[in-house]
């Protein structure tokens, strides 16, 4: 009898020590959590993004000015506002 309370004890001994170890080695593992898989989304058609621009106010013939006087560079004479002014007033 005190054979079996024996052996009993000690194999309760033996299990709670394997207890404490493995809860020991998850305490490591779990210190620092895994980070989840991130998925990306899976669509049936590819997305595409356009990148908003501001939009323009002003009118064609404005923006024909604008062009050929920054293609001149330097301070307008008479006939290079007259040049532009018939090369603009079509649009």
């Amino acid at each position: 009898m005190m054979a079996t309370i024996i052996t009993f004890g000690m194999a309760l001994i033996a299990s709670l020590q394997a207890q404490d170890t493995s809860k020991a080695n998850s305490s490591f593992q779990q210190a620092a959590p895994a980070v989840p898989d991130s998925k990306t989304p899976v669509f049936p058609n590819p997305v595409y993004v356009v990148p908003v621009q501001q939009r323009d106010d002003r009118t064609p013939k404005q923006r024909c000015w604008d062009n050929e006087s920054a293609r001149i560079g330097e301070t307008l004479s008479d006939l290079d506002r007259l040049a532009i002014d018939l090369k603009c007033s079509q649009r």
